[in-house]
């Protein structure tokens, strides 16, 4: 099932009609549709992006990895961990190379150069570093409860509007060409532990209709596989079903005839009953073990021996959600990152505190950063793989870690400053918008999770001004915001994607 391709997916869904005009779904439409971008925003041959978000959940640190600095000329500063790095050994390369190797990156507006650390090497191809682009994000929540949601969806706990980006992408072309799968994807960990209240923020839909909801995939749970088989079910209790939806509809219709209304309501239930009966569709695209979880070995630690074979659901992840977005027909996929389980099944994610630091965050980042270039096509010519003209890569995590070491020999949180990486999609040249100081604080010209998610659904071809989504009040940096709808959405573009 793997090479099954998006076309034939979607007449295997039922939708062979509507396959042509899905590539891509909504561009070119004569009538306005739910959140159009106005002119102006993008040229009229834009295409809308796919976006792949990695969430590194547990706050990834800058440090040793995305923002690694030089200051006052200097030899590059790992902030009080140079010997932790420098003695690490990165056993998945078949060659060996500097522990403390660094790649220069940009330079920071008014601040030092900046080069990403050993731990990203798999991205440094040339196709990828090229197209990468880093923004600086602040905000002042220290709880990851708290931090997450703003993160995952641009409000804070409370407001009635909190949603993920897959809700708004979801509603966005279930509008424009309704279909029997989702469009929307969140695959986490099974082993989420105390995480958990993370893909609950990712597949919130806040005031988007039902029906916009993401898809929760719990990676390492076969659970999923058996219900979307659906094997219990009878043909009798599914025409029961459609009996029911068939009587829902025609309440919508003037006595009972001519064209349903519009109804909120009955859109979701009736999506919400088209997923379920066709739920072999999707079970279909993912059959074959694409679900199971793979092997991997923990690179970049400071054991000299082979490192043993452990589950690493974050390579599993990123492979279905590759099959997704290439086979599947899928507008977002959200991935939760909680790094590579150490041998014992520890748990750890990005939330290092202790001493271990170096080597945790080390191996996560290596982990996802190798994982994510294999799923990258390097041709353009491999329908299997990422094609980065069609798809926006965004590394995101709640904040980074201190500038120095924590009271138990790791770091701890910091919202203050810290990178998002974008990749791809309408960004085409490698750049840093903000900068962060030798006190890890942010100066000046800052960034908020808000700003990101904006430029994200903008990039994804959706008017982040759409009732459901914000309003231009919530756009707080001086940066972006101009007070007008449309400013804001030319700062988001030039500001936080790069694009003239």
């Amino acid at each position: 099932m793997r090479g099954l391709s998006r076309r034939s997916f979607l007449e295997k869904c039922g939708f062979g009609a509507l396959a042509a005009s899905l590539v891509p779904i909504w561009s070119n439409r004569a009538e306005a549709a739910w959140a159009d971008i106005p002119p102006g925003v993008w040229p009229p041959n834009y295409q809308p992006k796919k976006i792949l978000e990695v969430y590194c959940y547990g706050g990834m640190s800058q440090w040793e990895n995305f923002w690694v600095s030089e200051d006052m000329a200097t030899v590059k500063n790992w902030r009080n961990f140079q010997a932790g790095v420098q003695g690490l050994h990165w056993h998945c390369t078949a060659t060996a190379s500097p522990a403390d190797e660094v790649n220069s990156f940009a330079t920071a507006p008014g601040g030092p150069p900046v080069f990403w650390g050993p731990a990203t090497k798999p991205l440094w191809r040339s196709d990828i570093f090229s197209r990468a682009r880093m923004v600086v994000v602040a905000h002042d929540l220290q709880p990851h409860e708290a931090a997450t949601p703003l993160n995952l969806t641009g409000h804070r706990l409370g407001n009635p509007r909190l949603a993920g980006k897959g809700a708004a992408i979801q509603h966005r072309a279930m509008d424009a060409a309704p279909r029997t799968v989702p469009y929307s994807f969140v695959l986490a960990p099974d082993d989420i532990g105390p995480f958990a209240f993370g893909p609950m923020a990712a597949v919130a839909n806040g005031m988007h209709p039902g029906f916009a909801q993401p898809m929760l995939i719990k990676i390492g749970d076969p659970t999923f596989s058996t219900l979307l088989r659906r094997s219990q079910m009878t043909t009798q209790a599914d025409q029961l079903i459609r009996s029911y939806q068939s009587l829902y509809r025609d309440h919508m219709r003037f006595h009972g005839m001519a064209d349903a209304i519009r109804s909120a309501g009955f859109s979701s239930y009736d999506t919400a009953v088209n997923f379920l009966l066709h739920a072999a569709d999707l079970d279909s695209l993912l059959s074959g073990g694409v679900l199971n979880v793979s092997n991997g070995r923990i690179c970049g630690t400071d054991a000299v021996a082979e490192p043993p074979q452990v589950l690493d659901r974050t390579r599993t992840a990123l492979a279905a959600a590759t099959l997704l977005l290439t086979s599947g027909g899928a507008r977002y996929v959200c991935i939760f990152d909680g790094g590579i389980t150490g041998p014992g099944g520890f748990f750890r994610s990005y939330d290092t505190h202790p001493d271990d630091h170096i080597t945790v965050t080390s191996s996560n980042v290596f982990n996802v950063c190798s994982g994510l270039a294999a799923q990258i096509d390097a041709t353009g010519t491999d329908p299997a793989k990422i094609n980065l003209d069609d798809t926006m890569i965004v590394i995101n995590t709640e904040f980074g870690r201190t500038p120095d070491v924590g009271v138990i020999g790791g770091r701890d949180h910091w919202p203050y400053g810290y990178a998002s990486v974008l990749i791809g999609g309408p960004i085409s040249s490698r750049a840093i918008e903000g900068s962060v100081d030798a006190t890890g604080i942010s100066p000046g010209a800052v960034l908020s999770p808000t700003d990101v998610h904006g430029a994200v659904l903008l990039a994804a071809g959706i008017d982040p001004f759409a009732s459901e989504n914000f309003g231009v009040a919530e756009f707080t940096t001086p940066l972006i915001s101009d007070g007008t709808e449309q400013g804001t959405r030319l700062n988001l573009k030039t500001k936080v994607l790069g694009v003239p």
